[in-house]
Order: C-alpha cells, then sequence, then structure tokens
C-alpha cells in the first residue's frame, strides 16, 4: 500500500488547463522548488511515455504538451518547504470530460518524521488557501491516497468524500470541512 498523501485542486473546463498548471508549478518554484522530471503519456492507454530529466539538453517543461496529452506528471523536490528539506512531490494532471484538476502527491512518511497529523492538516489547509491567491480551483481536498474522481457540479458527493475539503466562498474566505478521518486515512479524527 502506497502512503500518499494527495492534495487535489480541480476546475470546470471554463478554466485554461495550461495556465493554471503554470501558475501552480511558478508557485512551488518561487518556494525553492527543483523540478526533476517530467513525463507526458502520448496514448489513451499510458503505454508510450514521453520522458526527460532536468539533467538533459532536451529537458523543456512544455505547458500545453503536459495539459493537452493524456496523462502527465511532474516530479519536483520542494526546498526549505515547512522546514523540510527535500521534500518529494508528484504533481500529477487529471483530466475528465467536463472538469480537470491536479494531485499534488506528497510522501507520507516525509511529513509525518517531522510533523503530526493535525499540524499536517493546517499546513495542507493554509498551503491550500495560499495557492487560491494564484489559481481560483472551484474546490480542493486532501486525503490519504486519493484521486480527483467528483465534477465540481456533485456537491452532495463531495461532502463526505475526503478527509479535509476546502471551498472557496463566492466573496471571501474559505469552508473548510473536516470529516470523521484523518489524513492518514486511517486515524479517527479528534472533534473538538
Amino acid at each position: 500500500m502506497t502512503n500518499i498523501l494527495s492534495l487535489g485542486i480541480v476546475y470546470d473546463n471554463s478554466f485554461d488547463k495550461s495556465e493554471e498548471l503554470q501558475s501552480i508549478i511558478q508557485y512551488f518554484l518561487n518556494l525553492k522548488s527543483d523540478i526533476f522530471g517530467i513525463k507526458v503519456s502520448m496514448d489513451e492507454d499510458g503505454e508510450n511515455w514521453l520522458e526527460s530529466e532536468r539533467n538533459e539538453k532536451n529537458f523543456i517543461l512544455d505547458y500545453t504538451l503536459l495539459t493537452e496529452k493524456y496523462f502527465g506528471e511532474i516530479q519536483m523536490q520542494l526546498n526549505d518547504f515547512w522546514s523540510l528539506n527535500g521534500l518529494s512531490l508528484t504533481l500529477r494532471i487529471v483530466k475528465e470530460n467536463d472538469f480537470f484538476g491536479y494531485l499534488l502527491d506528497f510522501e507520507m512518511e516525509q511529513l509525518l518524521n517531522q510533523y503530526s497529523l493535525d499540524l499536517i492538516n493546517e499546513l495542507i489547509i493554509d498551503l491550500v488557501k495560499d495557492i487560491y491567491n494564484v489559481t481560483k480551483f472551484i474546490y480542493a481536498f486532501c486525503d490519504h491516497d486519493s484521486e480527483i474522481e467528483y465534477s465540481p457540479s456533485q456537491y452532495k458527493d463531495l461532502v463526505e468524500a475526503y478527509s479535509i475539503l476546502i471551498l472557496p466562498r463566492e466573496k471571501n474566505g474559505f469552508d473548510v470541512i473536516k470529516n470523521n478521518w484523518q489524513i492518514d486515512g486511517i486515524t479517527s479524527r479528534n472533534k473538538i
């Protein structure tokens, strides 16, 4: 079983996939992060991948290629992020018929070696709110090894689908819904 903490950021198709991806990547690059690899599936079955690593001469971060092909993935190392050095992040691009999103996968063990579950919850919520300053998504979520499964129009399904659900309000602020289980997928959440 993988031990991944997934942070999903979801949009409807009125947003430009390439522009939103560029905003998220730039957000992390501004935090002293490094991209060390990209992968793009050239076919629907995921059998033919175009891969590039940072040390290759032909390494180009092509946002359009990443968002217009079938699957895309960017591997990053976050330096000095939440006082952690060398935190791994894999950003995956998810496209559905009427919506799309980005999954930010963190290695849970790297986080738990430094922080409690409750503090990781708060750090994730703060991260999502900060990312909203550069890209105005429809909703965000966090849970253990999760996928983007729900259209932004499926509000009732969203409310109980993830450990943490973050919904930007129309005017200002956010609604943050914390469900009964923690982001590790096992531990019950202590309700205050």
